[in-house]
């Protein structure tokens, strides 16, 4: 998982607990995701990690820093959360879905094996 990325910068890879959260996320870089991974007919867009993950109970998400939020934006029309590849599906993205699918061109979550590589990263501080 790429959270230690976020940790040597002294945070933790963002988590968006209400829907305000969620626009501001998607306003505030929104663009420049996109610009790295483009969104095409058959291609995703604007991937980033959430830190958000299952990884200790399969079905039980919860945040970087531990804690649980009964907001969510998974793409379900789209079937996320999946748990595909023999359940290694632990660790939460945020992206647009490609074009070709009924929920294409909308931001929301999905589910990912942990190893997957992403460019963007979004992280967040107290400080």
């Amino acid at each position: 998982m790429p959270e230690p990325l976020a940790k040597v910068g002294g945070g933790d890879l963002v988590s968006i607990v209400s829907s305000s959260e969620q626009n501001f996320v998607n306003a505030t870089f929104g663009a420049e995701l996109l610009a790295e991974t483009p969104l095409g007919p058959v291609s995703n867009g604007g991937f980033f990690w959430l830190g958000y993950t299952d990884s200790l109970s399969e079905g039980l998400w919860v945040w970087a820093e531990g804690s649980m939020s009964s907001f969510s934006h998974w793409l379900s029309g789209c079937g996320e959360p999946t748990n595909t590849n023999f359940g290694a599906d632990d660790c939460a993205s945020q992206y647009q879905n490609k074009t070709s699918e009924p929920c294409g061109g909308v931001w929301g979550w999905g589910a990912n094996t942990c190893a997957t590589s992403f460019h963007m990263y979004i992280c967040e501080s107290s400080e």
